[in-house]
């Protein structure tokens, strides 16, 4: 007699999920002081498929941590994540079949609530011009080169920024990761937390780890043409003049505080579209915008976004790091020459590539015309699809 007709069905689930089963070793090395970590705050085993669901976590435990029984990845890949001292650390795990006990290794960083001068930061915004609406995209390009992880006091687990009080559809990105490889790095996106003490400053929930990091902010103002006043803020020491990017043609821009400084903007071939800069300096600067043309149709300045942070699934919808076109721009032709893909190179494409993403993904709230609608979308979609086939080669 076959001896699996005499086992149940429930002992034959128990086998094949023993036999299936994932073993998952975790330890850490504190890139801060250059040794193994020995304690951790958390150790969680999250399964990324549309959103992050934790399959198994250990609190104040010592590393190595051992997960041992886990389910299968199948089709959807887990992460690991190791909080020290107030911030993650992760590493994710493409699906596996063939292995069923893996040792992860994932460094941490020791906090500073200082912004060192370790961090180089670098500032660009953008404004764009729909009917009825005028939107301004605020870029942090943060470059951490020393061993501390940088984050806001207490429960503040990131960096602020400022939006004028009149801006509305508050939407943000960063990057998930900071680390310099040639794995795709994913993007996180923000729901900016208003602080409720301070009016105006907003919480983007991710620290300044070591590494390359950006941050983009999006805001919506009711706009007609006339004199439009947006105050901006540089909270963290800049390393060189902030960056004025208009998108809009014909429209005119002053600096409140000192009008006698020119700010007539340079057209620029590789942007298409004009530029200036206005002086590194601490402090809150306001922007006077009028004028220009605006892009056929008006955006959807109704609906307030409600979603929670949200990070992308690695599964089907892998981005790289969040950031300006203009650093690729400038480059994209020579890039065509280059067959080695050195890291340098795919960090500045995936900026471009990133930021067509975030267009796309706004195309959809405005209210315009159907074809004008698809026609801007073909135009991104062909965009990114020039820098996907850079990607493979």
């Amino acid at each position: 007699m076959n001896i699996y007709k005499l086992l149940s069905p429930a002992i034959l689930l128990l086998l094949t999920t023993q036999i299936n089963s994932l073993d998952i070793h975790v330890s850490a090395t504190n890139k801060t002081t250059g040794v193994p970590l020995k304690y951790a705050d958390k150790v969680t085993i999250l399964k990324l498929s549309e959103t992050m669901q934790s399959v198994s976590e250990k609190t104040d435990t010592v590393l190595p941590a051992v997960f041992k029984g886990l389910p299968p990845m199948e089709n959807a890949p887990y992460m690991v994540q190791i909080n020290h001292k107030g911030v993650n650390y992760n590493k994710v795990i493409p699906p596996i079949t063939a292995e069923n006990s893996l040792d992860i290794k994932i460094d941490v960083y020791d906090t500073t609530y200082q912004f060192t001068p370790d961090i180089k930061m670098e500032t660009f915004i953008e404004i764009y011009y729909y009917t009825g609406v005028l939107a301004t995209d605020i870029t942090h390009h943060i470059t951490n080169t020393g061993r501390l992880t940088f984050t806001e006091r207490g429960s503040q687990n990131g960096i602020l920024t400022y939006i004028s009080k009149n801006g509305k559809n508050l939407e943000a990105q960063a990057t998930l990761e900071t680390l310099h490889s040639t794995s795709n790095i994913k993007t996180l996106k923000l729901h900016p937390q208003p602080l409720p003490d301070k009016p105006g400053y907003y919480l983007l929930d991710q620290p300044v780890k070591p590494g390359e990091k950006y941050y983009q902010t999006r805001a919506h103002y009711k706009y007609e043409g006339d004199p439009l006043e947006i105050v901006f803020e540089n909270i963290y020491p800049l390393n060189a003049k902030p960056t004025v990017i208009l998108h809009a043609k014909e429209m005119k821009i002053q600096w409140k505080e000192n009008p006698a400084w020119n700010t007539t903007a340079v057209f620029n071939e590789n942007l298409g579209a004009e530029v200036f800069q206005i002086p590194n300096q601490p402090g809150k600067f306001t922007l006077v915008i009028s004028g220009g043309i605006p892009e056929q149709g008006s955006a959807n300045t109704a609906s307030e976004s409600s979603k929670p942070v949200e990070v992308l699934s690695p599964v089907n919808k892998y981005v790289k790091a969040a950031g300006l076109a203009i650093f690729s721009a400038m480059l994209i032709g020579f890039f065509m020459y280059i067959s080695s893909r050195p890291v340098w190179l795919q960090i500045i494409q995936s900026k471009n590539k990133s930021r067509l993403e975030f267009e796309l993904s706004h195309l959809k709230n405005l209210n315009i015309a159907p074809d004008v609608k698809a026609k801007k979308e073909k135009k991104i979609r062909e965009k990114i699809e020039s820098l996907n086939k850079l990607f493979k080669t």
